[in-house]
């Protein structure tokens, strides 16, 4: 897990298990932010385009990404299942707006150049997009659909501009390396969301 700060949480569990000062501790830990960024970033990149054995491990990363590092309110729902007597499923992220009015879903994929092919395209028509509400509830409206991968083809914005003539959903794609530069420029919540909110590529600031 992502560690931004020495919160209160942090120093509380140290100072449960070891008895050690709580000045001493918020000290150590903030020494020591710089290299867990940097090890978390390198592993998340890593996760980015390790394919199918890394895909559990980099959604629960990004959802990660979306609650510590954009602040807004995501949760994985990568392992959800619907009945055998039931048709379909369920995208990898849910992400509540930051008026907690509407959602919006994330598929993630740990691929270096990822093109929404064909059979993506169904599910996300098909599956992800009608049965978002029984995750999210029925007065949630879905805000946008979007994807995070370790890096896109060129013809990636066009196919997601298909999927919004379909649907009437914004689609977007964001790069996992700008999605770190997101997490880092520690803009407020609402200007991440409206990022996402569009069809394309999101360019980070």
């Amino acid at each position: 897990r992502l560690v931004e700060k020495s919160s209160g949480e942090v120093v509380e569990y140290i100072f449960n298990k070891m008895g050690v000062p709580k000045e001493e501790i918020i000290v150590a830990v903030e020494r020591l932010l710089p290299r867990s960024l940097d090890v978390f970033e390198t592993k998340y990149l890593e996760l980015s385009v390790g394919g199918v054995p890394c895909a559990t491990e980099f959604e629960q990363a990004t959802c990660n990404l979306f609650n510590s590092g954009l602040g807004l309110d995501a949760k994985w729902i990568g392992s959800k299942r619907r009945s055998r007597a039931e048709k379909g499923a369920f995208t990898d992220i849910l992400v509540h707006s930051p008026q907690n009015d509407a959602c919006g879903i994330v598929d993630a994929k740990a691929v270096a150049r990822y093109n929404l092919p064909s059979s993506d395209y169904a599910k996300m028509i098909s599956n992800y997009l009608p049965n978002y509400r029984e995750i999210a509830g029925d007065n949630s409206a879905l805000a946008f659909c979007a994807y995070v991968a370790g890096g896109f083809s060129e013809s990636f914005s066009g196919e997601a501009k298909k999927v919004y003539s379909a649907a009437n959903v914004p689609c977007s794609g964001l790069r996992a390396s700008d999605l770190l530069k997101m997490s880092k420029a520690k803009q407020v919540p609402q200007k991440s969301w409206e990022a996402f909110c569009k069809n394309g590529l999101i360019q980070s600031e």
